[in-house]
């Protein structure tokens, strides 16, 4: 069959169900796929190229249905079925199902990899987050884990495995005292190490978020990259604080849809990615040295789940009940401070767990209350994006299986969030009997 006659190209993806069949394959082999089987309307898949050269995974649907979405493409019959034509326009597909490699574009800006380096303790959604991340796009991930020997094991299992390089605290450094001051010391060390790393990987970028932020793009990081200047080793993302609604021990990144610039409760001055050239070091946690570049709010944010689940908060501020009165009152965050004293002062589960509950419900939840911040809020209706920044050689297979897996149903390891809701270090059991924490999907 003639491909412009059978299929048209058209923006936005086909939305989850009425599936037929998915796997990774050309985009050529798709639409062979497609146009063998009657009951397939077309197909959908992600990608910055609405014509990749590259194996891409593709879903095929029983619907025409398209909704929008920046990055992914659809492919489906020019007909409604009893051969009349529909009047839409549509791209020319002669060239796109040729198989061959296609030339960029006039203008054109060229590839930006990225990797993510991170300190992890005991988090929450973890598989969730990994998931994310790894379907945006990010190359590599340097991850030092504290304190979480049961998150080694998963890190070291496909697809997870070949994409992730582990360091862990070594066994003589016990207990850090003070943590929020020795954290960034420790971030420093690792985040100036993976730098290193990248550079002899060839990743041209190092995200620095923490594992309660995720990357928000609107549109793909190698355009975000040209847009700054040529000397820029740092680019600074606005971050934005997720506002909680519960004390539930629900998946924070699918429940909370809503997310506030305005007399946020932590930090305001945003998160960096440097880039990965000699003389860049990590210059505190919120920037990498040298000329830097702003990051406009409507093309990209990091989000921001400060304490958005109550055990992980109990267990956050208690691991700092160590912290003396000087270093406490360095701290700028009255919220961070009057956490830290509570847990000080009440800091039996069994006796003065209600007392946590009552401080969190006024000091957290309902913070976000007033007028002036639901107004000036961001509402995002689904936190899913599409690949936005440019994979390295091979690891877009990883991000297929990751994709694949989501498809079915589930993430790679989607018990995770029950699981760590069950540990009860944190809190001392669980805060709302019969509530169950909800896996990532």
């Amino acid at each position: 069959m003639n491909a412009e006659a059978d299929l048209a190209l058209r923006p936005g993806f086909m939305p989850k169900g009425n599936d037929l069949h998915h796997g990774l394959m050309t985009l050529a082999e798709a639409r062979e796929w497609c146009l063998a089987h009657d009951e397939c309307r077309g197909f959908t898949y992600q990608s910055t190229d609405p014509a990749p050269a590259d194996k891409i995974y593709v879903w095929f649907k029983s619907t025409e249905k398209i909704a929008p979405g920046a990055g992914w493409h659809s492919c489906v019959k020019d007909g409604d079925g009893d051969g009349r034509r529909r009047g839409s326009s549509k791209m020319s597909l002669a060239g796109m199902f040729s198989g061959q490699p296609k030339p960029p574009a006039a203008g054109t800006t060229r590839p930006a990899t990225a990797a993510l380096a991170l300190l992890t303790r005991k988090p929450l959604y973890f598989d969730w987050w990994l998931d994310y991340h790894i379907t945006l796009g990010i190359s590599h991930f340097f991850i030092h884990v504290e304190d979480t020997p049961e998150l080694l094991t998963f890190l070291d299992s496909e697809p997870y495995k070949s994409l992730v390089t582990v360091t862990r605290k070594g066994e003589g450094e016990g207990h850090f005292r003070d943590n929020y001051w020795t954290l960034q010391d420790r971030q420093r060390a690792h985040v100036n190490a993976s730098l290193a790393r990248c550079r002899e990987m060839g990743i041209d970028w190092l995200f620095h978020v923490d594992d309660d932020e995720v990357i928000w793009l609107e549109k793909p990081f190698r355009e975000i990259v040209a847009q700054a200047p040529k000397a820029t080793t740092n680019i600074t993302f606005t971050n934005l604080e997720a506002i909680p609604t519960t004390t539930d021990p629900v998946n924070y990144f699918e429940h909370i849809r809503t997310f506030t610039k305005k007399r946020m409760l932590a930090y305001v001055n945003g998160k960096p990615a440097g880039r990965a050239v000699a003389g860049t070091k990590l210059d505190g946690p919120h920037r990498f040295s040298g000329p830097s570049y702003a990051v406009p709010m409507t093309d990209a944010v990091v989000l921001h789940y400060e304490s958005c689940d109550f055990n992980q908060w109990c267990g956050k501020f208690r691991n700092q009940v160590d912290c003396t009165p000087e270093r406490k009152a360095s701290i700028p965050f009255p919220y961070y401070r009057d956490s830290i004293s509570l847990f000080q002062e009440f800091g039996d589960p069994d006796k003065h767990r209600d007392k946590w509950l009552e401080f969190y419900r006024r000091r957290k939840i309902q913070h976000y209350s007033t007028m002036e911040i639901k107004a000036a809020a961001k509402h995002i209706p689904k936190l899913e994006r599409p690949r936005l920044i440019d994979p390295l050689p091979g690891a877009g297979e990883a991000a297929a299986a990751v994709a694949a897996a989501a498809a079915a149903g589930g993430g790679a390891s989607s018990a995770r969030g029950q699981q760590a809701h069950e540990r009860q270090e944190a809190c001392g059991g669980s805060v709302a009997p019969g509530s169950a924490a909800r896996a990532p999907s």
